[in-house]
């Protein structure tokens, strides 16, 4: 029939600049991944360990789909009291209350709390690389072999 759509193959300097264009949009997520590894090998740099205790469960949403922050109490090294909350839920409180946790604050600003674990410092850096990453290895994959695989519809004559 005419007018139907026929594929196409695309020629080799469009998929080569389609694949550049997925490569550069992979430096985004590198960016963000390193920026963060830059950000958290300071506060590590700067943080000071200390003891605090669970003192309640801030509690988002309900039923089933409940999820639990920890809130908890510490002193920074000129002994005065600071409350904070995990930065991550859990689907059940993990620690009960009153149990004492280790947590890093940074000495320049004992606001900034992180509770030393890979979900906390490192998850962000790990799901952002590995998502530049595989940006990256689908551009260069589109850029090599994407004229053999994309197609464009083109009116039959």
């Amino acid at each position: 029939m005419a007018g139907e759509p026929s594929p196409v193959r695309i020629s080799p300097a469009a998929a080569r600049l389609a694949g550049l264009a997925i490569c550069l949009l992979a430096i985004a997520p590198f960016y963000l991944a390193v920026a963060r590894y830059n950000r958290n090998r300071g506060f590590l740099a700067r943080a000071v360990p200390t003891q605090a205790t669970i003192i309640d469960y801030a509690v988002k949403g309900a039923g089933e789909d409940a999820r639990y922050t920890a809130v908890f109490v510490f002193a920074d090294s000129q002994g005065r009291t600071h409350t904070s909350s995990a930065t991550f839920s859990t689907a059940t409180p993990v620690t009960p209350v009153g149990e004492k946790i280790r947590v890093l604050y940074d000495s320049a600003n004992p606001a900034f709390v992180r509770i030393p674990s890979f979900t906390t410092l490192w998850t962000y850096i790990v799901v952002a690389g590995g998502f530049g990453l595989a940006l990256l290895v689908f551009g260069l994959i589109v850029c090599a072999r994407g004229h053999r695989f994309i197609l464009r519809l083109e009116p039959r004559q």
